[in-house]
């Protein structure tokens, strides 16, 4: 048993640790077989992992909890009957779902999760499709029974983790299905996608309140900026009552929302990739969508904090495409215009910043109609069309390996638009002449 003295001075010592220094220590903890002893550390650090994203190692007891994952909340923020978990569980519940487990199952799923990390979605879904079966009849077992002598405290009353056990055994069972969905690239799910979400809400109902408020709770946090996960919540649970709220649900849809509009950011919205901070900014911004929707219907969305919220990723949108703009596009183009020779890769590379830079600048628009998006578009554009134009005349709109007039004109097209493109550019020639 750690000192709690000595995890105080831990915790301070890493809250002004360097990002090398934390990797580091999680390279360190994830050799440990229990960790659970450190998470009052680790909530120290938490949001800079977020962040900094370290390869976590596919391990058994890891593999086996990222179904879960999105449940887990600090000890302090947990209460019983929550359709959270307490972050003092998951050694308890790593025993609980990997319990009497045959060895030839501990093998193959082992064998599929060596040398991959818990961000690969295909080495996850294999490696899971062999565990997850497995344990959540485990997980049964340890619901009916309770834990083995000598498993550490989960920090739940006995029935409180029962309850835990009986809803693992579920969301395993579905997890399959949607560690497939997550690993989906597209910021909106399909048709199918969404009827999969529905198949496996409806069948959380049929086990009860309990396990479709865990199951709600799980979803959104990775499907409310995707899909109209709240009507499939309504049909849900309009399965287990017609008439009557539930607080039970009411609770889950709250976690939900309280994690897309808490206190922190989405750390991928500062992401240096591109593409990234772009998918994040769609996300975040969907999600505020369906969070002022629901509205109308549910009464644990926190108007002014989702408000707040929009607010202040509008601002952040806004201040990355001033930013990025000239960055990744402008600049960029001006420096191949200055070159003799460039590649289809070198120009591909930045029609794709525009692209996502004009996604984002539409993003923004849909959380406040302000004219600085246009204005940003419209000044990058009025610099593409100026180098095109420069360009054609120094070269000619025909140069054999150089940039072209038409490189200019496709370019603007992607940031403002086929008619806003060709009516600057006629401008600007006219202008020229």
């Amino acid at each position: 048993m750690i000192p709690r003295a000595a995890l105080a001075e831990l915790g301070g010592t890493l809250a002004e640790a360097s990002d090398r220094k934390i990797l580091s220590l999680i390279g360190l903890l994830d050799r440990l077989p229990d960790t659970s002893p450190l998470e009052p550390v680790l909530e120290r650090v938490r949001p800079r992992l977020g962040r900094l994203r370290p390869p976590r190692p596919l391990k058994l007891p890891r593999l086996l909890l990222l179904p879960l994952e999105d449940l887990l909340v600090p000890p302090k923020a947990w209460q019983p009957g929550s359709p959270t978990i307490p972050r003092s569980a998951p050694a308890a519940l790593i025993a609980a779902g990997l319990a009497h487990l045959p060895r030839d199952v501990l093998e193959a799923a082992h064998h599929e999760a060596e040398g991959h990390s818990a961000a690969e979605h295909r080495a996850v879904a294999r490696a899971g499709s062999i565990l997850w079966p497995a344990s959540a009849e485990s997980f049964l077992r340890a619901a009916e029974k309770g834990l083995p002598a000598g498993v550490s405290d989960p920090g739940m009353r006995p029935e409180d983790f029962a309850a835990a056990c009986r809803d693992a055994a579920f969301l395993l069972h579905a997890a399959p299905r949607l560690v497939t969905l997550r690993a989906q690239p597209a910021p909106t799910l399909d048709p199918a996608a969404v009827t999969v979400l529905r198949a496996v809400l409806m069948e959380a109902a049929t086990h009860g309140e309990a396990t479709l408020a865990r199951t709600i709770a799980t979803l959104m946090a990775g499907f409310l900026a995707r899909a109209p996960l709240l009507e499939l919540v309504r049909d849900a649970a309009r399965k287990l009552s017609s008439t009557e709220r539930s607080p039970l649900i009411d609770a889950a849809l709250a976690a939900g929302f309280e994690r897309a509009a808490g206190p922190e950011l989405p750390e991928d919205l500062a992401a240096p990739d591109l593409a990234r901070r772009t998918r994040a900014a769609l996300d975040a911004v969907s999600a505020i969508d369906a969070m002022l929707r629901a509205q109308q219907h549910i009464r644990t969305a926190r108007r002014d904090q989702v408000r707040a919220r929009g607010q202040q990723i509008e601002q952040l949108l806004r201040a990355h495409l001033a930013e990025m703009l000239p960055r990744e596009v402008v600049r960029p183009f001006a420096a191949l215009a200055a070159q003799d020779s460039v590649t289809e890769a070198e120009i591909a590379a930045i029609e794709s910043a525009a692209r996502s830079l004009r996604s984002i600048a539409q993003a923004g628009r849909r959380l406040a109609p302000t004219d600085a998006y246009p204005r940003a578009l419209r000044d990058a554009l009025e610099d593409v069309a100026t180098i095109g134009l420069e360009v054609s005349a120094r070269r000619g709109a025909a140069a054999a390996s150089g940039l072209t007039h038409a490189d200019a004109v496709r370019l603007a097209e992607i940031i403002a638009g086929p008619d806003d493109a060709w009516t600057l550019l006629g401008l600007l020639r006219d202008r020229a002449a």
